[in-house]
């Protein structure tokens, strides 16, 4: 059986050499080259001239291109991006504005303390008229 085997293996490589050989003969030849070029020259006529046909046809029916697609996809992804770097300045323009109120806020506070702490002491500093002394000095005589 392994005789078998090696003989089929052998058959097979002696095969495939053979084909080998004459693909490489038949590729390399110029005459084959000459015409596969012709070929090629001649897929690429009818495939631009479909092309053309098919973009007539798309702006007769005013349907968009490929080309036009893809700018317009473009420009949407540009404004895209456009948007997420305003949503971006706008968050942290919000979050500061936030942080500014806050510090208003406690300003405020600070402020309206100071005002009442003011009013106390500018109470406690003006001199007493003439009619506040005499009452108080009456008030300490009925005290006694």
């Amino acid at each position: 059986m392994s005789d078998n085997n090696l003989d089929l293996y052998e058959h097979y490589k002696q095969l495939e050499e053979e084909w080998n050989n004459e693909l490489i003969s038949t590729l390399n030849c110029p005459e084959y080259v000459r015409l596969s070029g012709k070929m090629l020259e001649a897929h690429l006529d009818c495939v631009l001239d479909r092309r053309k046909n098919a973009e007539k046809w798309l702006n007769t029916m005013n349907v968009p291109t490929k080309n036009e697609l893809a700018m317009m996809a473009n420009i949407i992804i540009r404004l895209e991006h456009k948007t997420d770097d305003l949503e971006e300045r706008l968050f942290s323009l919000l979050q500061s504005n936030k942080k500014q109120n806050l510090m208003l806020k406690e300003l405020f506070i600070e402020l309206r303390k100071m005002k009442t702490l003011l009013e106390k002491e500018g109470t406690l500093l003006q001199p007493k008229t003439k009619l506040e002394l005499l009452q108080d000095e009456l008030k300490d005589l009925l005290a006694n």
